[in-house]
């Protein structure tokens, strides 16, 4: 088994924090416990450059994402554009600037983010070169000694697992589980699962795993080694995109995300492949940042074990879908105001994976954007059941309800949400004259405000509105 070699440059950021204990020496911590998790096939070798000198500002108390990327340059020197490198960097610092209670972070995703929005092609153009760990926001938690060393060597290794696209895994216990608030982790999370020992040991091979080699893309939740890599626009040439109409919407509003897999024009392939595309099947994951940092998949209320359907997907064409998310088998999603960061994979079979482009929404405190009537009914169980799944399951009929509140409150945000679930429950289980009249009405509405409802959604409703007009003028039985 082929043995890689790859230099780890540290380096900090300023003279405004005592360096950690575990890096006045030759930090031999990292070279073994990605030697022995890797099954020796990673060679990871401390390059302890603090001694040099600050490499952001002497007194610099916090650093962003730019002064992180100009200190890896600094201190990795890697040719520009490297498709793969041998050196990596490690840069502590105070705190971050765009969230100051993180411990770590593996900034250097190959495009821009949230908290870097630096999409220069000298910062994206070759990913997975650096990470940091902020040792006042690692101080401020664990004031003692003992558990301080501790959580700095476990962010250490956590951060730069994140170079070879390991992902967060909660259980069982592993240096990839997300670090706890009122403690450091015990020593059995001071190592690296089996799975995530076979997805190292590919470091020689898989450009998946050696930095450089792709963007920040963690492709397994088990980190089980990929014989299948992701693709992304290469042979057979498939582009998976996802997006939300509005990114800024209350905690309680029901979201609805567009899917679209599409195959390029060029391509010289035919693909048939799985009609899965939805969180409710295995082959389709929906990865979620939270505000806290916390990377989960988002687990679907609706679970389906139906025979293996197969789609022709032929050059030039696209599948597309709309996918409620708003609610999950946990409870409401989008529940804590803040920052949440969203990523699709689709299985495609014996072609591989495919993964989304990664888009940024904000949920905002209920109060800040609904009126106190349309927050309550918005939170009500049974509304909230129907707006996900379009048809009334809890036993009371909440479609005179709805309409009892569009008449009372008719705009604002909120509305056409409930207009369209509205409409879907109605087209659902079949119109009576009346009720397409109804309906046509409705999408007539919906269509006056435009910018509420994603693209897919207002394919439904010229559909369905066409319907309406013939439904509508057939005689009453």
């Amino acid at each position: 088994m082929r043995t890689v070699t790859i230099e780890c440059h540290i380096g900090k950021s300023s003279d405004t924090f005592e360096t950690p204990s575990g890096f006045l020496g030759d930090v031999s911590f990292l070279r073994d416990h990605f030697f022995a998790g890797s099954d020796g096939v990673i060679n990871l070798v401390p390059r302890n450059r603090i001694p040099e000198g600050p490499i952001v500002g002497a007194q610099a108390q916090v650093v962003d994402a730019l002064d992180l990327h100009f200190a890896v340059e600094r201190l990795a020197a890697n040719p520009p554009g490297a498709t793969r490198v041998s050196r990596v960097a490690l840069i502590l610092a105070n705190s971050y600037r765009p969230r100051k209670s993180v411990f770590g972070v593996m900034f250097d995703r190959g495009q821009p983010t949230k908290d870097d929005p630096n999409d220069a092609l000298e910062f994206t153009a070759t990913p997975r070169e650096g990470c940091a760990i902020f040792v006042d926001a690692i101080q401020r938690l664990r004031h003692d000694p003992i558990e301080f060393d501790k959580e700095v060597e476990f962010t250490t290794v956590h951060e730069l697992g994140h170079l070879f696209n390991l992902d967060h895994l909660e259980s069982p216990p592993s240096f990839m589980a997300t670090s706890l608030v009122t403690r450091s982790h015990n020593f059995d999370h001071f190592q690296f699962t089996h799975g995530q020992h076979g997805w190292l040991a590919e470091c020689a091979t898989n450009r998946w795993v050696y930095p450089g080699g792709s963007p920040f893309v963690p492709v397994s939740a088990e980190n089980t080694p990929c014989r299948r890599p992701v693709v992304h626009s290469e042979a057979p040439k498939v582009d998976l995109r996802i997006g939300i109409e509005n990114a800024v919407f209350a905690c309680a509003a029901p979201v609805e995300m567009d899917v679209t897999l599409s195959s390029a024009a060029d391509s010289a392939h035919v693909l048939r492949i799985p009609d899965r595309l939805d969180p409710g099947y295995e082959e389709f994951i929906v990865w979620i940042t939270y505000p806290n940092g916390n990377r989960c998949r988002y687990r679907s209320p609706r679970r389906y074990c139906s025979p293996q359907v197969k789609l022709t997907l032929k050059p030039g064409q696209s599948i597309a879908r709309d996918i409620s998310i708003f609610a999950g088998a946990g409870g409401t999603t989008f529940a804590t105001p803040g920052i949440y960061h969203l990523r699709a994979e689709f299985d495609l079979g014996t072609r591989g994976r495919v993964v989304s482009n990664e888009i940024v929404v904000e949920a905002v405190a209920n109060r800040r954007l609904l009126t106190p009537e349309r927050m309550a009914l918005l939170l009500d169980p049974s509304v909230r059941s129907l707006l996900y799944h379009r048809r009334d399951k809890g036993g009371r009929n909440i479609l005179p309800l709805l309409r009892h509140h569009l008449q009372a409150d008719p705009q604002g945000v909120g509305a056409n949400d409930i207009r369209y679930a509205l409409v879907r429950t109605l087209y659902g289980r079949g119109m009576r004259a009346t009720e397409a009249q109804a309906v046509r009405d409705d999408i007539e509405l919906i269509w006056s405000i435009p910018g509420t409802l994603g693209r897919r959604q207002l394919h439904h409703l010229q559909t369905m509105h066409q319907k309406s007009i013939r439904d509508s003028k057939r005689p009453e039985p």
